[in-house]
């Protein structure tokens, strides 16, 4: 037909062999043309068509005279008959071989797409998929993506949308939305633990919240990765920190697998341990040595980090007091001073101060 048509009907007019005897020669024609079918194609092959009309026993003998109405769009009206070898045609109902003598085929419908009704002017309705519509009534011969109804006027149901309304609308939809009619988008965004553009696939690992928009806290036990729906941390949190999300580190004074562990109290300048593994990064006060400065200086040690040789001048060779270093018991003659680091003279005028050693403030005049 040159192009593409909307086609309304099509008739055909058969040779009819008729003489004054009467309709012998109609009905050995009609056997010759029993069996036909048509085609609406938009190329030259049957096969790509939208069968119209086929011709079986249960009908009769075809008429010569023959019409029927095809709404549909196409370029070739496509006349097809056969008389197969293999298959068994009836004698009362086929001549063999089939014969075609067509006299006169008219088409009927629109020259052009898009349009409808007697006078071929009116505009089928802007949602039929390819603007394509009943030539009668404008009825649509299938809706664009999201409508539905005979004109395409109406939205997919909710909860549906898609090409005839056929796809389900994701249940992940933020705020208990439905999708959007036409495209299945969660437009409002999705619901926690959900991403991408119907909310079907999960949140990538470290990312939690509507639409994935949040990250885990990072301390989660062992590394593993936090609830993709609340953040948590369900499988616990590393040393250090505590919380749902873990996400806080522990309060001063404590540290380690939920916050459990005491920090020493011995850190210097009474500073909190590190929340984490209860270390005191700046070091011990007097007294105490090692990281966590929970051990007591060893005999012959005293103050910060333990880090000061106690005097040997200490009384029947005691150890001094571990915090500042003090002979307690007190010191060997001819020593004094707290520490025993002062030596002296033994005189007619008394004990004179003879020299001072020690890592504490020295002390003045004599004793």
């Amino acid at each position: 037909m040159g192009g593409i048509r909307s086609v309304y009907d099509v008739r055909m007019q058969f040779k009819d062999y008729k003489d004054k005897h009467g309709n012998l020669y109609l009905t050995r024609q009609q056997r010759h043309l029993a069996g036909f079918s048509m085609y609406i194609s938009n190329t030259s092959r049957k096969e790509d068509g939208y069968l119209c009309y086929e011709d079986l026993p249960t009908l009769g003998l075809p008429d010569l005279n023959f019409g029927t109405r095809c709404i549909k769009y196409g370029r070739f009206v496509i006349f097809y008959n056969e008389r197969l070898g293999q298959k068994s045609y009836s004698s009362s109902r086929y001549e063999n071989p089939a014969l075609t003598e067509l006299c006169d085929v008219v088409v009927r419908g629109c020259y052009q797409t898009g349009v409808y009704g007697y006078s071929c002017n009116i505009n089928c309705p802007i949602n039929c998929q390819g603007r394509r519509c009943d030539i009668v009534n404008g009825y649509c011969l299938g809706c664009t993506e999201g409508w539905s109804g005979s004109k395409c006027n109406q939205a997919c149901p909710s909860g549906w949308y898609g090409l005839e309304c056929k796809l389900s609308c994701s249940e992940n939809c933020r705020y208990s939305d439905i999708c959007n009619h036409v495209t299945g988008r969660c437009d409002r965004g999705c619901t926690s633990g959900w991403k991408d553009y119907h909310c079907d696939k999960y949140c990538d690992p470290g990312t939690y919240g509507p639409n994935c928009e949040n990250t885990c806290s990072g301390h989660c036990f062992n590394g593993t990765s936090c609830n993709r729906v609340t953040g948590n941390c369900d499988n616990g949190c590393d040393p250090g920190y505590t919380g749902d999300l873990c996400d806080t580190a522990c309060l001063p004074g404590y540290f380690g697998m939920r916050c459990r562990d005491n920090c020493s109290g011995h850190c210097l300048h009474n500073q909190s341990c590190h929340h984490v593994d209860g270390v005191c990064n700046h070091g011990c006060a007097a007294g105490y040595r090692d990281t966590q400065c929970f051990n007591k200086c060893p005999d012959g040690f005293f103050g910060v980090d333990c880090g000061f040789q106690c005097s040997d001048k200490c009384v029947n060779n005691k150890t001094c007091n571990r915090f500042e270093g003090t002979c307690d018991g007190g010191c060997q003659r001819p020593y004094s001073g707290l520490i025993c680091d002062h030596q002296v003279e033994e005189s007619k005028y008394g004990l004179a101060l003879a020299s001072s050693n020690s890592p504490l403030e020295k002390v003045k005049g004599t004793e």
